[in-house]
């Protein structure tokens, strides 16, 4: 079995219009991205990021992996320890000082880390004007979809 990377790359591409468009024309304040490891969340997470910037939209892109974490800002990078994302205040600070008006969160963590930064996030929507677009794999579908702010 041969999969057909053009199928798969043109289905990420329907993914990201659907998102820019959630994101951009719509109150829509959080969109969940929910897939198996390897499906190309990490790439059109990038690529919604890529487009907003071009749009004129200011675009935190923070990518978890294990401990560290990755926060992009318009082209500015800084990595640092999981704690800060875990922590309510520390992320709220990090949401706020980089004046984004969209954060895109890609998680590849294990599970339980997954659970309780999405609880953090879905924290700072109750507290902030800030739109999220949130990527993880599968194992976190049943805390993450059907839930809105």
């Amino acid at each position: 079995f041969e999969s057909d990377p053009l199928f798969l790359r043109t289905h990420l591409m329907q993914v990201h219009d659907a998102v820019v468009q959630e994101l951009t024309g719509t109150p829509t304040r959080l969109v969940s991205l929910v897939g198996c490891p390897g499906v190309g969340k990490t790439w059109c997470g990038q690529l919604v990021a890529y487009t907003l910037r071009n749009k004129g939209t200011s675009v935190l892109h923070v990518a978890v992996q294990d401990t560290v974490v990755t926060a992009v800002t318009e082209q500015k990078r800084r990595q640092f320890s999981i704690e800060i994302v875990l922590d309510l205040h520390a992320f709220k600070d990090l949401v706020e000082s980089s004046s984004c008006q969209v954060c895109i969160l890609d998680l590849s963590v294990r599970s339980d880390n997954a659970v309780e930064i999405c609880e953090v996030m879905r924290g700072i929507l109750q507290i902030s004007c800030v739109k999220f677009m949130c990527l993880v794999s599968g194992h976190g579908e049943e805390n993450i979809i059907g839930k809105r702010p």
